[in-house]
């Protein structure tokens, strides 16, 4: 799923889908990601190392979903519709997004720092 909005985040975890390395560094920013060094410079083999750093995660320890209990976490109102005219609650939907979970960002994050690490290793040999 390429949107990364609150809903569709919320969706892509109750349908358990799987999140991509591109996913993953879309929502770099937004789960307080800051070195973005290797992912502008990179790219290719940034989003190859973080996926194969998701896929270690997943084999040893599940999905990354399952670290995310969503009824620990505030839920939020989040417009769906953009069309102001019409009422609040009706263009918006009230929702516990996992982008609100303090343990999905911090997840995030190390699964980030991880792939950093690997890519500046690599970078060393070369």
């Amino acid at each position: 799923m390429e949107d990364s909005s609150p809903a569709a985040l919320y969706i892509q975890y109750l349908a358990h889908d799987p999140l991509t390395a591109k996913e993953v560094i879309n929502l770099a920013s937004r789960v307080g990601y800051s070195n973005k060094r290797y992912i502008k410079e990179l790219s290719e083999l940034f989003e190859k190392e973080l996926q194969s750093t998701i896929n270690e995660y997943e084999s040893q320890r599940g999905s990354i979903w399952d670290s995310v209990d969503l009824s620990k976490v505030k839920e939020n109102s989040y417009a769906y519709i953009a069309n102001y005219s019409v009422p609040d609650n009706i263009r918006s939907i009230k929702i516990a997004s996992p982008i609100d979970s303090p343990d999905f960002n911090s997840l995030l994050r190390e699964l980030l720092k991880t792939a950093h690490k690997k890519v500046k290793e690599l970078q060393k040999r070369a």
